[in-house]
């Protein structure tokens, strides 16, 4: 008994069928799968740049992290490289990575460790670390950073020697009454003394470095009455900033043996502390509101000093570049004074007529519509294989019918 004839119209159409079954679940796993690799990527690698890729796990481009240092001589700094491949994920094994440094400035470790070196000026290193894949299509890849060194500070200038002192000693000069300290300063000798009430509280103490004078002489100091310190210094004279919160006047001097005032900036530094106590802390609304104040005997003012309180000790000291008068007090903000500001008569105004608004013509959206994208739609692993095993079946029938026919069987 014949078969049922089949036209090759039928049989053609099944072939094509089966071929094209064949390319779908073949073609379409490595489409859905590069879709999902590139945008699950989140590490340095999914920056934009890099060479042109032809394949997914080729290597495009290398990342230097950080990318940038500042840094002297003999610090070191450690950098990373992250070789990056086409689908923008980030390669851990396959790439060689060689570090190097130009100009020659210092040292780049095969680990990626900077040392700086020794400039004279500041120069700017570029720092490369080389990524080498093999297989094949070797690639070659190459990032950088910029390293900028900086030469070393200078070192701290060398004190001269301080020859001792070899002459006589001098003899001190009369002392005033208001003077509880007169005490010898050497230029090659430093010096710390205080002076006490008659309650043996200390009232004030004063550090001299040596090197403060270049030739034997005294320092004096006290706490003056109200009466010398009147007339010596306008001590009420204060700005409307500053608020006197003690009793104290303290007077600092150097002098020669003769008692003639050693005037000018002093060849060093001396540190003035002056104990404080709770009403003067109190008056001040706090101890941490206390200055030292400081009168000019030129301009005839008062101006506060950079001060530094211990409240174990309760005691105030600062730095002094020159002698004078010094006292206790507290800034005070003042309120600048309002300027009033000038009223202007009112002026009349034309207000001109408003237009009737005209209707605005509403643009309206059209949906234009678009075309999924590569990768969009994925088919599920059955269905691949169904389309696959469909394919070979379609395909192996038309070819079986066609033979048949040509043999004159079918």
């Amino acid at each position: 008994m014949r078969g049922t004839v089949i036209s090759k119209r039928w049989i053609a159409m099944f072939t094509v069928v089966g071929l094209g079954s064949l390319l779908v679940a073949l073609f379409s796993p490595a489409w859905s799968g590069s879709r999902g690799q590139v945008s699950a990527q989140t590490s340095v690698c999914s920056t934009t740049g890099g060479t042109v890729p032809t394949l997914p796990s080729q290597l495009t481009k290398v990342v230097v992290v950080p990318g940038s240092a500042t840094m002297t001589a003999n610090q070191s700094q450690s950098f990373q490289a992250f070789a990056c491949a086409a689908d923008g994920s980030q390669l851990t094994s396959g790439v060689t990575i060689v570090w190097s440094r130009s100009p020659a400035v210092g040292s780049i470790a095969t680990d990626g460790i900077y040392t700086a070196g020794t400039v004279s000026a500041s120069t700017q290193v570029i720092i490369t670390a080389q990524g080498s894949q093999s297989g094949t299509l070797p690639v070659v890849v190459s990032g950088t950073a910029t390293v900028t060194v900086n030469p070393p500070p200078p070192p701290p200038p060398t004190p001269t020697p301080i020859p001792p002192f070899t002459g006589p000693t001098p003899v001190p000069p009369p002392k005033p009454a208001d003077v509880q300290i007169q005490e010898l300063v050497l230029p090659d000798k430093p010096l710390t003394t205080s002076a006490t009430d008659a309650g043996g509280q200390k009232v004030i103490e004063v550090s001299i470095p040596a090197g403060t004078v270049s030739k034997p002489a005294f320092v004096q100091a006290g706490v003056l009455t109200a009466t010398q310190a009147a007339a010596k210094a306008a001590i009420d004279a204060l700005p409307p900033t500053l608020l006197r919160t003690s009793d104290k006047i303290i007077q600092i001097d150097l002098v020669d043996d003769k008692g003639v005032k050693i005037t000018g900036p002093l060849a060093q530094p001396i540190t003035l502390r002056i104990p404080y106590t709770d009403a003067e802390a109190a008056a001040a609304g706090g101890a941490p509101n206390l200055r030292i104040l400081r009168y000019d005997t030129v301009s005839k003012g008062w101006a506060p000093l950079a001060t530094t309180g211990d409240t174990v000790k309760k005691e105030l000291s600062a730095t002094l570049t020159s002698l004078s008068i010094f006292t206790l007090g507290k800034s005070v903000a003042v309120a600048p004074t309002p300027v009033p500001t000038p009223t202007r008569a009112p002026t009349a105004t034309a207000v001109p007529p408003t237009a009737a608004p005209q209707p605005t013509a509403t643009a309206t959206a059209t949906a234009t519509p678009a075309l999924p994208s590569t990768g969009g739609l994925a088919p599920g692993s059955g269905v691949l294989l169904g389309l696959l095993g469909g394919g070979v079946a379609l395909a192996a029938f038309g070819v079986l019918f066609l033979r048949r026919r040509q043999q004159g069987k079918v």
